[in-house]
């Protein structure tokens, strides 16, 4: 119920959300060819909210209390018990899942089983609701046909399907329930231009816009060789975009206009195929903003209400009040988000991650960087990502600067199922290579001794423009106080405010050739475009080492090639991911001698991935997921953290952070808006729990409204380098007043 402005209450009927809901969760499955289903789904998903206990708790409750309807009274069972006793066994057991998991969560199969054969308890609690249930829902019920010759297609394993159907519910649930109960922020929502406009006609007016972008940049630049390929590029891509749905590769070295030829690719395939979205995922938080940018610039007007941004860092973690304001559902012809996000999110069991997964049905996905799957969920991810193509109408683009190894391979000791019919959208990987070489590879002469910092930093200072790119923070910090002259330091301990100031600065000088020294972590290698005559690279995996080389002569502009310069660090990255590319990295180099070239690509991708595996997903599936997928394990593979690190977003007092600060002290929970939650977002840096807690025990940390944290020691932010980590006690009492 809600009270309207003249203090009278209005409680919306139960039939009629069983019945709103219901239309929304057919159209969302609809997409998937399962609308009768989800149809069903949404007539049963409150269907305990008949049992005279549950009505007496809602009479009970003044105003809307947004969890007054999840817990103590089990108002989903009910629903879960009628589908498996009129639906059979298996269709049953399909809506059961989603029916009574849709505020707690999808469990494990045994778990649901357990909650549904409570016979004695439950079945007169369902009794008492088919007793009391409306004619006009027990109608729909019956009248609706289940597509029943479409479930053989999923094949035995229904985890993909569940997932999809309980992303269809929630999200059906969650907006009828926001039409009744915040009508204004409906309406707001449903008038938008992305909800309110025809899916392939918008996307058609996006691609028309690109294109015609794209020609007006093309015109505008000089004629390089590098900007001739990249037209060459472009062309041959739009080329392919006919092509019928499926698996496709993008491998473009760094500098050949990748991004926005993915993106003319996409928008052009969606067109001719009626794809409904583009997916943009990118493996680094740091480079959200910048691309999103590059679409916006590209798009102009069209693509101004047409992006959405999500950043991992404001997905709420618990259904409630605060989840509700900030939950998307990706319903934007764009989306730009992080590899975490996307793939997190499909193996989701939680309400809050998985109500947005229904919308990438019938997409194309663009997984930019794909190289950068962490090699511990290979498996699982390319089996997800296959059953997206084959099922859910969904085209995937794998997009590098660098060939990959996702072909299978099985041999005596290794099975690696990989990917089967990728096509490949520029032909000719060696010749476009050696075209788009602008730079000459320098290795260490001594693979076992480090480079002091201080000596790295006297070479750079003897270079009057120079970009060196280190594994660690700490690194980057140590080695930017050996620099002199104008220098810029860029790390995610900057808010992404504050680096996108830093680079317009580094751009500048850039352009008007004044000298500029920069040292960086590896955020600065996807997406930006800078253009260094010399670059310094600490030992890494040879992906990264590449797009070092791609912010070097980047533009082919230099008489002589560039100097990429590979160093070993004073510490090897932390173990994990990188230290594994850094160690592949450097066997391969050896065995190289220095060698830079697809086939060496090819050799490290083989080393990272399928050499890992073994004939159970070996080290490609250390943590099982598939396994447990299969037999629908909902619950520990929704624990799956594609990066281990749990990290906390923290408001930074940089530039604008300041007066967000004051404001989220000032404002009430019930205004703060997606915008300005946004901005919250651009002047935050993401700490690990460890530095987080030993700040919250300092008492430099304060938490507005429960769920926003926010610095308050301004001394513990520097201009130059961002967030110290130092022991923040070390510092002025006396600065701690806000």
């Amino acid at each position: 119920m809600r009270q309207e402005d003249g203090g009278q209450w209005r409680i919306q009927p139960l039939a009629d959300h069983l019945i709103g809901t219901a239309r929304l969760c057919r159209k969302f499955a609809s997409a998937f060819g399962m609308g009768g289903l989800g149809h069903v789904i949404g007539l049963l998903h409150d269907l305990g909210k008949y049992k005279a206990a549950f009505q007496e708790r809602i009479k009970g409750r003044s105003g809307y209390d947004p969890e007054a309807h999840v817990s103590r009274v089990d108002h989903a069972t009910a629903g879960g018990l009628w589908a498996c006793k009129h639906l059979g066994s298996g269709i049953g057991t399909l809506a059961a899942f989603p029916i009574i998991t849709h505020h707690t969560g999808l469990q494990n199969l045994m778990d649901m089983r357990h909650r549904l054969s409570d016979e004695g308890r439950e079945n007169q609690a369902l009794a008492e609701v088919e007793n009391v249930m409306e004619e006009s829902v027990a109608a729909q019920v019956k009248q609706t046909d289940i597509e029943q010759e479409n479930i053989s297609r999923f094949g035995s394993n229904k985890a993909l399907l569940v997932r999809m159907l309980f992303s269809a519910l929630v999200d059906a649930d969650s907006l009828d329930t926001e039409a009744f109960m915040a009508p204004m922020k409906s309406d707001l929502r449903l008038s938008s231009v992305h909800v309110s406009a025809d899916a392939p006609s918008q996307i058609s007016h996006l691609h028309k816009h690109l294109i015609a972008s794209i020609e007006r940049l093309e015109g505008g630049s000089q004629d390089t060789s590098v900007n001739r390929l990249r037209r060459e590029i472009r062309k041959e891509a739009l080329s392919k975009a006919a092509l019928v749905p499926g698996f496709f590769s993008l491998t473009v070295p760094t500098g050949g206009g990748k991004t926005l030829t993915s993106l003319a690719f996409a928008l052009a395939h969606a067109c001719l195929h009626g794809k409904r979205r583009i997916i943009y995922s990118i493996p680094f938080t740091s480079i959200i903003e910048q691309t999103a940018d590059v679409f916006r610039r590209a798009l102009g007007d069209a693509g101004d209400d047409a992006i959405l941004e999500h950043h991992s860092s404001v997905e709420p973690e618990t259904e409630n009040a605060r989840s509700l304001l900030l939950s998307e559902n990706w319903e934007a012809p764009i989306i730009v988000t992080t590899n975490v996000q996307f793939y997190e999110s499909l193996f989701a069991n939680k309400r809050s991650r998985a109500r947005k997964i229904h919308n990438i049905v019938n997409s194309v996905v663009i997984l930019d960087e794909c190289q950068t799957i962490p090699p511990d969920y290979v498996n699982p991810i390319l089996a997800l990502l296959k059953e997206l193509v084959r099922n859910y109408g969904v085209t995937v683009v794998f997009c590098s600067a660098t060939p990959i190894a996702f072909q299978p391979v099985k041999t005596a000791n290794h099975s690696y199922e990989g990917v089967v019919n990728v096509r490949e959208i520029i032909p000719n990987q060696q010749a476009l290579f050696d075209q788009l070489k602008r730079f000459d590879l320098h290795l260490p002469s001594d693979w076992t001794t480090p480079t002091p910092l201080e000596e790295l930093g006297d070479a750079i200072n003897a270079e009057r423009q120079a970009l060196a790119i280190v594994n660690r923070k700490a690194d980057a910090r140590e080695l930017f106080e050996h620099i002199i002259g104008t220098k810029v330091h860029l790390s995610t301990f900057m808010c992404p405010a504050h680096r996108k100031l830093k680079l317009a600065k580094v751009r500048s000088l850039l352009n008007n050739d004044q000298p500029i020294r920069v040292v960086s972590t590896q955020l600065i290698e996807a997406g930006v475009d800078i253009d260094f005559p010399v670059v310094y690279r600490a030992l890494s995996g040879l992906d990264s080492i590449m797009q070092a080389g791609g912010r070097c002569n980047r533009e082919g502009l230099m008489t002589e090639p560039g100097r990429v310069n590979v160093f070993v660090p004073p510490k090897p990255s932390p173990p994990g991911y990188l230290r594994v590319t850094e160690e592949i990295g450097r066997i391969v180099l050896q065995e190289s001698g220095g060698e830079i070239g697809p086939q060496q690509i090819e050799n490290y991708f083989e080393r990272l991935f399928w050499r890992r595996g073994g004939h159970d997903g070996g080290l490609l599936d250390k943590h099982q997921i598939q396994r447990k997928s299969d037999a629908l394990l909902f619950e520990d593979v929704g624990k799956m953290r594609i990066i281990d690190e749990d990290t906390v977003p923290v408001l930074m007092p940089f530039g604008r952070g300041k007066e967000l600060r004051s404001e989220l002290k000032r404002l009430r929970t019930d205004q703060l808006e997606r915008g300005f939650v946004r901005q919250l977002q651009l002047y935050s840096v993401s700490l690990n729990r460890e530095i987080f807690n030993r700040f919250s025990a300092a008492g430099v940390i304060e938490t507005l409204h429960g769920a926003f944290h926010v610095l308050t020691n301004d001394d513990l932010y520097s201009d130059d380098t961002g967030l110290s980590v130092d022991d923040p006690a070390e510092h002025d009492p006396a600065s701690l007043i806000v």
